[in-house]
């Protein structure tokens, strides 16, 4: 009877074993990445954006580092814009209801402009609150730190994209997953007495662990139009590697001092 019983054991232990690892390592699906995303409380980012201009815009390669820690309402970005011979070089952070803003424009060897400014977010709405249908600070403060802008905050750009996207492949690499979508963003906007139309589509991949992306390379291309039928459309590739850790730089503390 006891050696019955020890058998028995024995197989519901190597059923549980079996069931959970069929849990763990079960593919990762679009509602879960989105999901992990959400629940992200800080990450850095790496990521280098190239855009292929317009009829009216140049083309220009950004380099940005940034990071959030979301319970601390922080965030920071470290920006360098190469358009021709010109760099733009540009420091942002948020901290709570504090804004602080760096820039250099550098052509050739010299620098031709310079410029440094510290408010509030509250300043900040007062002065484009005319402009824009965000209705109180604390609405911009959130936009800033969970907005889906491709520069400024890639993985909730990447949410956004899976969310009015599609799943086209998946496959295991060794303890990752690479994850293959298409996708297609419809957007409206009242710009004063016009109205604007925008579509956004492409196509992306992700290196996936813990259903978290930890690189990303995205290809779009966006198509404004307007009710006058004025047609623009820029495309550009978006290239990026994640660490969900957060650390502080050196010079958004001397900002925060100051």
């Amino acid at each position: 009877m006891k050696k019955k019983l020890a058998v028995l054991m024995l197989v519901s232990v190597l059923g549980l074993v079996i069931a959970l690892g069929c849990v763990t390592n079960k593919s990762p699906t679009k509602e879960d990445v989105i999901r992990a995303i959400g629940d992200v409380e800080k990450y850095e980012f790496q990521s280098k954006l190239k855009d292929s201009g317009s009829e009216m815009i140049r083309n220009f390669t950004s380099y940005i580092h940034g990071g959030f820690y979301y319970s601390r309402e922080e965030a920071y970005w470290e920006i360098e814009i190469h358009e021709g011979k010109t760099v733009r070089y540009i420091n942002e952070t948020i901290l709570g209801n504090l804004l602080y803003y760096s820039y250099a424009l550098k052509a050739g060897d010299r620098v031709v402009e310079d410029s440094q400014l510290t408010e509030t977010i509250q300043e900040y709405f007062d002065s484009i609150k005319e402009s824009t249908n965000i209705t109180s600070p604390e609405e911009l403060k959130w936009m800033i730190l969970k907005g889906s802008d491709p520069m400024k905050n890639p993985l909730y750009f990447i949410k956004r994209l899976l969310e009015n996207g599609n799943i086209t492949k998946i496959e295991k690499t060794g303890e990752k997953y690479l994850l293959e979508f298409i996708f297609e963003i419809q957007e409206k906007h009242r710009t004063f007495s016009d109205e604007l139309h925008l579509t956004t589509k492409g196509s992306g991949k992700l290196l996936i662990e813990n259903n978290l992306p930890i690189e990303a390379k995205i290809s779009a291309i966006r198509i404004a139009q307007t009710n006058e039928n004025h047609l623009t459309i820029r495309g550009y590739n978006l290239t990026v590697s994640f660490s969900y850790e957060y650390k502080r730089p050196e010079w958004v503390r001397r900002a925060i001092e100051r």
